[in-house]
């Protein structure tokens, strides 16, 4: 793979880790409201969100360096 193709495919990898950790933390912050945990507008609501959100970000963007081995091309080396 090209270095320029795995940059921009890192670029846009990051941003969709950000979709998917801001779309999480609204989830389940919301589920946080609806059960009656979190009060709607609150700091705790912030913080809960910014919490799972972020998480959510970091478990996402981390798997490709995870999962290294396994989504590499194999070479010549490992015939």
């Amino acid at each position: 793979m090209s270095t320029g193709k795995l940059i921009v495919l890192s670029i846009a990898w990051v941003f969709a880790s950000i979709t998917i950790g801001v779309v999480v933390g609204v989830l389940l912050t919301e589920i946080l409201v609806l059960t009656g945990l979190i009060d709607n507008g609150s700091r705790e609501y912030t913080i809960s969100l910014n919490v799972i959100a972020f998480s959510a970000f970091a478990v996402v963007v981390t798997v490709p360096l995870v999962f290294r081995k396994r989504f590499a091309e194999d070479g010549p080396e490992d015939e």
